[in-house]
């Protein structure tokens, strides 16, 4: 329940409450606290903010607050010494309003790195994100090295005259107990037609009648009738053992609309030509008894793992096929997918030279010289480019740059919509992934990739928009208009 109350929270904060940082108000705690820990926070939390300007009551009273809706054991008062003057200064006022408050003491460390040798890292980082040179004295930067990631023993020894706010960290370990179910999945209800009383009873008729005009189509055909029939009576025994017919309605209720609406849809591609299921019910036009595909590529009973079929449509009319979902399923139940932006190779040394202050022609060079494959790292195109290792030998900052990007690489910089990728959830998403909203602020996106949402067991459809699909349906109508 906990799980479900964070992501409702972060869905609020990165949706409704976002102004340059998500935020959550206090109504939006009251509604979704049940289960959740909370800590004061940093310096510009509410609680520390207020002491330092003197406002110890109000202070005290927020923390009231805070204690009387989550409880004293799940509300901490949270220390943290990373070598700022006024953590040292507000740092006993914290725990004597925690005494007198009767709430506990927690120490924390801001991390934003791993070794203190890393911070140059981070404000290269910061450097790169905010468009500034490392010698601009007006360019964002951490006043301490302190923001690394440190041992048990560390933190012992730097509050060691707080040793209860170091031991509250193991508490607050203890009482945490909770893993995602990944075994299970959460498709959306398919609304049958009256007459059929289950989604398996409408997909069998369905995908008879389907594959009854399918082979009265006037083509030859390379195997008997009784052949596609067994076919089809072994897939549909998969499907119906293996949960998924309401995955196969859905589909095939997408693509059927979008051909009904003049949306060029592409034949299928991938395992999904291996269905002959897909093939009746016309989400793909390849007949693979014809080419002996095998179902077992796309659905193995001994492989449990919902099924994957890309959905190719006209570029120009994607938004038509994405807005018939929402309105079928929901706008509260359909969600495009975030993707994440990292730092390659032949891109992150150009950024790297560029805030150093070396001249663009040092990174443009570097960049040319690295090796044109997407997937390329800075060590693979140091053993496949002569060119690299004699510049990187020859000249030092080449040198640097190759090293402070090498480290850099992969880092994400920062997020989008992915090009294809849709969730549909059985109620709102926000009750199984956090949300956001997409950086352009156009609609709201999962926080989790595809990769997770997966194995949350979520129904994830990837409709692309292909503009050849688009220019062969322009083709055939100015060809049209030429007869």
């Amino acid at each position: 329940h906990w799980y479900h109350n964070l992501c409702k929270l972060s869905s609020i904060a990165w949706t409704e409450g976002f102004y340059y940082k998500p935020r959550i108000d206090w109504p939006s705690l009251e509604a979704h606290h049940d289960g959740i820990i909370a800590l004061s926070g940093c310096l510009k939390g509410l609680i520390p903010s207020r002491l330092l300007k003197g406002d110890r009551p109000g202070a005290l009273d927020f923390a009231h607050r805070m204690k009387d809706l989550l409880g004293p054991d799940r509300f901490y008062i949270e220390v943290m010494r990373a070598g700022l003057d006024e953590q040292e200064q507000v740092l006993p006022l914290l725990a004597s309003l925690a005494a007198e408050a009767g709430l506990g003491l927690v120490a924390t460390n801001d991390v934003h790195y791993r070794s203190p040798e890393d911070s140059v890292l981070q404000e290269l980082l910061i450097c790169i994100a905010t468009n500034k040179k490392m010698d601009d004295p007006d360019r964002l930067r951490f006043r301490t090295r302190e923001f690394y990631l440190k041992t048990a023993a560390q933190m012992r020894k730097l509050f060691s005259d707080y040793p209860e706010a170091v031991e509250n960290t193991l508490k607050i370990a203890s009482l945490i107990n909770f893993s995602l179910k990944t075994e299970s999945y959460h498709l959306p209800a398919f609304a049958v037609p009256a007459g059929f009383p289950t989604p398996m009873v409408y997909l069998r008729h369905l995908a008879e009648e389907g594959l009854k005009g399918r082979l009265a189509e006037e083509k030859p055909r390379p195997r008997s009738p009784e052949e596609y029939w067994q076919r089809l009576e072994m897939e549909l025994g998969v499907i119906d053992n293996m949960g998924f017919p309401s995955y196969f309605l859905i589909l095939q209720d997408i693509i059927g609309r979008a051909r009904e609406r003049g949306i060029p849809v592409g034949p299928g591609r991938g395992s999904a030509a291996g269905a002959l299921t897909a093939y009746a019910l016309g989400i793909v036009d390849v007949d693979p008894l014809e080419y002996d595909l095998i179902f077992e590529r796309f659905l193995n009973p001994d492989r449990i793992s919902m099924p994957d079929i890309d959905v190719d449509v006209c570029q120009r009319r994607r938004g038509e096929v994405l807005q018939y979902i929402r309105d079928r399923y929901g706008e509260r139940s359909v969600c495009q997918i975030i993707t994440f932006k990292p730092l390659k190779a032949k891109g992150v040394v150009r950024d790297v030279a560029r805030v150093l202050g070396f001249p663009y022609d040092l990174g443009d060079r570097i960049s040319k010289a690295i090796p044109n494959d997407p997937k390329i790292t800075i060590p693979r195109a140091r053993e496949s480019s002569p060119e690299l290792r004699s510049m990187e030998a020859s000249d030092p900052q080449v040198a640097q740059v190759l090293s402070d990007g090498e480290r850099l690489t992969d880092i994400n910089r920062n997020y989008s919509v992915h090009a294809a990728g849709v969730v549909i959830t059985p109620g709102e998403t926000s009750d199984f992934v956090p949300l956001a909203k997409d950086p352009k602020g156009q609609g709201i996106i999962t926080q989790y990739t595809f990769q997770p949402l997966e194995k949350l067991g979520l129904l994830k459809m990837d409709i692309l928009g292909l503009a050849t699909l688009t220019v062969v349906h322009d083709t055939l109508g100015a060809i049209r208009e030429e007869e």
